[in-house]
């Protein structure tokens, strides 16, 4: 990689000067660097490509994710509580009740 200034002109008579980066190999070394790294390295580029790019995008997959982490922690709360309170919870006592008896005493006819 070689880094050399070059001056540049505008089209109205004055000069500019710009860094110009050559990259020789470096696409070559990122991407061995990349396969380096393994599969991780994809799935963040996925990730960035996907979801990351557009803050609409975004800020949807937030508010998706939280939407998801809070039905899934209410789910779990509520399968550790009945298994702590098996037997203690209404639907559990009302299969071991005795069977309603019909009083007829509302007939009055």
């Amino acid at each position: 990689r070689t880094t050399t200034s070059e001056s540049i002109s505008n089209g109205r008579g004055r000069t500019k000067f710009a860094w110009v980066v050559r990259h020789g190999s470096c696409g070559n070394e990122m991407a061995a660097r990349e396969s380096a790294m393994g599969g991780m390295a994809a799935v963040r580029s996925l990730l960035y490509n996907t979801v990351m790019k557009r803050t609409s995008v975004w800020v949807t997959a937030l508010i998706g994710a939280g939407f998801v982490a809070s039905k899934g922690m209410d789910s779990l709360t509520d399968r550790i509580w009945e298994s702590r309170n098996d037997g203690k919870l209404w639907k559990h006592v009302e299969a071991n009740l005795p069977p309603k008896e019909d009083d007829d005493d509302d007939d009055d006819d």
